[in-house]
């Protein structure tokens, strides 16, 4: 299966596992979803993680207060977003959810830049 230009890898990679196991796309999400949570965590102790077969990931402070501003940015851009009346709820409600999870990477990410590593 080759991938979609409208399909962000990740997606590319839920969809084409689910067709290859026969497994719902919801499962798989959810899997990713944990190992990448996972990853974080381990990240909190350390400064790369090594994952076979997709290589070693290394947290970079300067990399990481440039993210924390993007995200401040886009956490102010969903909110306003998030208070327009004529968008319909669901579009809210994902816009919400939006902002719970990157607010959780911001705790995450500002706890790591501010550790004295």
């Amino acid at each position: 299966m080759d991938k979609s230009t409208t399909l962000s890898v990740k997606n590319f990679i839920i969809r084409n596992m689910s067709v290859e196991t026969m497994i719902p796309e919801k499962i798989i999400e959810a899997v990713i979803a944990h190992q990448f949570s996972s990853v974080l965590k381990i990240m909190d102790v350390g400064n790369s993680v090594e994952l076979s077969g997709f290589g070693k990931f290394v947290f970079k402070k300067r990399r990481a207060r440039t993210k924390l501003i993007y995200w401040s940015e886009q956490i102010s851009e969903y909110m306003l977003m998030s208070q327009d009346e004529s968008l319909p709820i669901e579009e809210r409600d994902r816009l919400i959810e939006a902002i719970k999870y990157i607010e959780e990477n911001v705790k995450i990410y500002k706890a790591k830049v501010e550790n004295g590593d």
